[in-house]
């Protein structure tokens, strides 16, 4: 059971163990273990409510999760990324 309590989700993606959620708005909300860094919130304390992921230059357009790093791409077209970089 998932509780989203934001309006306006346009997409969840999730990786091993966290999860982000984009809104309409371009609003990304990451919840999980975060392990890795990968909810891009400075650290890697755990979240086990959905917490607002702040920063970024201009709206998110899409997000994508993979295993231990996550992938944000904004309308203007800058791509960031966060988490695991074991293999560079």
């Amino acid at each position: 059971f998932i509780d989203i309590t934001f309006p306006d989700v346009v997409q969840i993606t999730s990786g091993y163990y966290s999860m982000i959620a984009l809104t309409k708005q371009g609003d990304a909300y990451g919840r999980g273990t975060n392990y890795y860094g990968e909810l891009a919130l400075g650290d890697e304390e755990a979240r086990m409510n959905w917490t607002k992921i702040e920063g970024f230059p201009s709206p998110v357009k899409q997000v994508s999760c993979c295993c231990t790093h996550s992938l944000f791409l904004t309308v203007d077209g800058q791509v960031f990324s966060c988490g695991g970089n074991a293999f560079g």
